[in-house]
């Protein structure tokens, strides 16, 4: 297409409506944006970028995550948008609050060691 253009081989209205069929695809500022940050309120968390997803939650939340950094990247991402995700940010750090607040689950390994869920989690983690 590239060589087409450069060669003039395209009328003024196929450019024009070529334009128009790319800025739809292209641009996250008409749409794709929005249903990203659709998906990243459902998730109900800023997705994080992980090393080796195992479960299909965890390659879903590595896709949102390489979702968002392309979108900030290429300059889609308005200060409306973070915003969006700043909101997310303090659920986010309640959740662990709420792990460092809970009792260990006495089913779950490390139970008697632990002081807390956290610890726990941290324990079965080394």
């Amino acid at each position: 297409m590239r060589n087409a253009r450069l060669r003039r081989w395209f009328l003024p209205a196929h450019e024009d409506a070529i334009q128009l069929l790319t800025a739809d695809i292209s641009s996250p500022k008409l749409g794709g944006v929005q249903d990203l940050l659709e998906e990243i309120q459902k998730l109900g968390r800023v997705p994080i970028r992980q090393k080796r997803a195992s479960t299909d939650e965890a390659k879903n939340e590595e896709n949102l995550a390489k979702r968002l950094a392309s979108a900030r990247s290429n300059g889609g991402f308005l200060p409306e948008h973070e915003a969006v995700i700043e909101l997310l940010r303090p659920a986010q750090k309640t959740s662990l609050e709420n792990a460092a607040n809970e009792s260990p689950d006495p089913m779950a390994t490390f139970a008697c060691e632990a002081d807390n869920k956290l610890d726990q989690d941290l324990m079965l983690l080394c």
